[in-house]
């Protein structure tokens, strides 16, 4: 049977970009997993990425958890007309920009932006089937050739600009950790008025010593379990293992008043994040051995701090260069100079890992 005269008739905006007539259109999301067709094949006979199911996946979560409140920003893709099919036509409404896109039923919708979003919003109608009201905005252009939609995947791609992990956890009300995160910044007196929340890294002429995000991972080590739900007697141990380790090793906003956040930088490495990363993981080894309240940290005061540090050579701190470290191996082994200097012992996988270094 033909399925000549049978249509998509979608109500749409028309527009213009480059000289090239695009329109945008609010689509169910049970409409739109119907008219997509995924843009796969040979690397050289499509116009996007292979999916990435567990990214899929991940989006598919994103919706579900938050039937609410989650935002789903525009796919942009394009009407595939096979040969002998009549093309899109666009009716005008009582607008000149706004009307009727007419789609023969034999195109195929490719994105080309999205292709994740859209296969994510298919999961997330198989769990939940309530979600096929809801809309998502698409962009829609019917003339363009394979050659110039691998173009205009690389021109989206290559011009989008991640936010930095620290920007996004002050954004994210969502998630506890970065939440707690920027209550710890910005209440505990070791951390308050020194923190970057927008940079994952500290610039040389930063008055900032702390970057959100480091803050934010360290604090996750000294939890170290499912950080997904925070209790209050998880937050008050670690506002009071951050109070304590600080005034043991005697850096932060008290400490630090009297000298410029660039002098600090150069003369101790106590504001490094794989420093603040070792504390939280030695913090982590000593509350299954001690309660913090009990556990006397004045031992830290008798460590070298400084650039050219003798307990930490090797450690954090590269012999040859001076240049530091910052890898999970790094921060392992600063870890366990912490606790030595508190004379609490380690685990076995630690004590190999000194042997390893240290024999």
């Amino acid at each position: 049977m033909s399925t000549e005269g049978y249509f998509y008739n979608l109500p749409a905006a028309i527009g213009v970009q480059a000289g090239r007539c695009f329109y945008n259109l609010s689509i169910p999301m049970g409409v739109l997993v119907k008219l997509l067709r995924v843009d796969s094949g040979h690397v050289l006979e499509r116009s996007q990425r292979e999916v990435n199911q567990t990214r899929a996946k991940k989006v598919a979560r994103y919706i579900t958890d938050n039937p609410d409140s989650f935002i789903i920003p525009a796919v942009t893709g394009v009407v595939e007309t096979p040969s002998g099919v009549e093309a899109p036509t666009f009716e005008k409404g009582s607008h000149d920009c706004i009307g009727i896109l007419n789609i023969s039923m034999d195109c195929e919708l490719k994105l080309f932006d999205g292709q994740h979003r859209a296969t994510g919003i298919a999961y997330a109608l198989e769990s939940n089937p309530n979600l096929r009201s809801q809309s998502v905005p698409v962009m829609l252009f019917t003339e363009m050739t394979l050659a110039e939609r691998k173009l205009a995947f690389t021109d989206i791609n290559q011009n989008v600009s991640k936010p930095a992990q620290s920007l996004s956890d002050t954004y994210n009300s969502r998630d506890p950790l970065p939440q707690f995160a920027i209550e710890l910044a910005t209440t505990l007196p070791c951390f308050k008025g020194l923190v970057d929340f927008e940079r994952n890294s500290i610039t040389a002429k930063s008055e900032s010593l702390f970057p959100l995000k480091t803050i934010k991972d360290a604090t996750a080590l000294f939890l170290g379990s499912d950080t997904k739900e925070i209790s209050e007697s998880n937050k008050d141990l670690a506002r009071l293992f951050w109070t304590k380790i600080s005034e043991g090793m005697s850096w932060g906003g008290l400490y630090f008043r009297n000298k410029t956040s660039q002098q600090i930088r150069e003369t101790t490495i106590t504001t490094h994040s794989v420093m603040i990363h070792a504390m939280g993981l030695a913090g982590s080894y000593i509350t299954t051995q001690q309660h913090i309240e009990d556990i006397d940290l004045s031992g830290l005061s008798n460590l070298d701090y400084s650039k050219s540090s003798p307990d930490f050579l090797r450690r954090c701190i590269e012999p040859e260069t001076g240049k530091m470290r910052a890898d999970k191996t790094a921060v392992k082994l600063c870890a366990i100079r912490l606790l030595q200097a508190i004379d609490m012992p380690v685990s076995p996988e630690l004590k190999a890992l000194e042997k390893q270094f240290f024999n």
